[in-house]
Order: structure tokens, then sequence, then C-alpha cells
């Protein structure tokens, strides 16, 4: 079992993505750099999930490009396109004002091409009723120069696999 890792400063998590790949770029083959940028972004989307959960979702906006897209799930009622930060923070108080204990636990994370998948279960209590909430789906990120610029959400991993192609 993996020990947690520790704190991270989102801005200086970019910023070492940034420095280890472009060392990377220069000692080896374009393969081994992109299959290096590939597992930086897993693990940037790794570690924006763990702080979403961990301290909110304010603190993960600092993972955000701010232009980031966020396409909220279809099935969700009044569900659309969010633009910039606090487009996501609204989407976010549209979905989850209703919840209390509202995490995304990540069942599967990977690279796929240029883009990460997630694969999660989302869980929470209604803030009045205390009742249990958990949905599965799946999560497209993509990312540019360290930063998530675009995160659109599936209700199935088969609907997100499509959705992206195949991996080139």
């Amino acid at each position: 079992m993996r020990s947690p890792a520790p704190p991270v400063d989102p801005r200086q998590a970019r910023l070492g993505a940034r420095q280890s790949a472009s060392s990377i770029a220069r000692g080896v083959g374009i393969e081994r750099y992109c299959e290096a940028m590939s597992q930086e972004n897993v693990e940037a989307v790794r570690r924006a999930i763990e702080l979403f959960n961990r301290d909110g979702p304010e603190a993960v906006t600092a993972f955000f490009d701010p232009e980031i897209e966020w396409h909220d799930l279809p099935e969700q009622p009044d569900a659309g396109v969010h633009h910039g930060r606090k487009g996501f923070l609204a989407a976010v108080e549209q979905f989850a004002g209703g919840f209390e204990d509202f995490r995304v636990l990540v069942d599967e994370i990977f690279a796929h091409g240029k883009q990460v998948i997630s694969y999660h279960r989302t869980v929470a209590r209604g803030s009045g009723s205390g009742a249990p909430f958990e949905q599965r789906g799946a999560g497209v990120w993509t990312l540019r120069n360290g930063s998530i610029v675009r995160v659109e959400w599936f209700g199935t991993q088969r609907e997100a696999l499509k959705a992206v192609g195949p991996e080139e």
C-alpha cells in the first residue's frame, strides 16, 4: 500500500512537471518523453482530485487554466458547459450544493493519448436527510503545460472512451 503523498503546492507541481519534462526531452527519444508527460498528467489529475476532496473546490482551481472548460454530466439537471474558474465553482455548487461530505473516489486513472481518463464514484450524503448518494462516472481531462484546460464528464466508461476515440 502506498503512503499518501505529502501536500503539494499546485504551482510548484506544475513547475516541476515542466522542468522534468524539458530535461526528459533533451535526454531521451520523443516516445519516452510523451510517456513521461502522460504519466505527469495522470499524477496532476490525481493530485487535483485529492486536493478537491481534502480542501474543497476553491483549492483545486490552482490546477486549472484560467479559461478551463468544465462540461457537466449530460444527464445532470441543467447540464451545461462552464467557463473559467468561477464557472467551475458555480458548476460544483449547482451539483454538490445539496450534499455534505461530497467526495470523488478514483477507481482507476490512466493516460489515453494526450488526455487522462478517470473512472470514479462520487459519494456524499444529503444535506437535510443524511441519505447516502453514490454515482459512478468517468471524466476525460485535457491538460496543456501542466494545467487542466478541459474536463468532460460521462455516465459510463464506454461513453468516455468513445468520446476520446482510439489512442494515437
